[in-house]
């Protein structure tokens, strides 16, 4: 597996979950509203 820089961190495998996250809710409609899981 490579491992790529990304905004200057490390990628890690064990980060896929909360970098996926992260970009989501930028995008997501209402992203200002708090959901149940945040």
């Amino acid at each position: 597996m490579q491992v790529s820089p990304i905004k200057g961190k490390t990628f890690r495998p064990s980060d896929w979950a909360e970098r996926l996250a992260g970009v989501r809710s930028q995008f997501r409609p209402g992203a200002c509203v708090r959901s149940h899981l945040s």
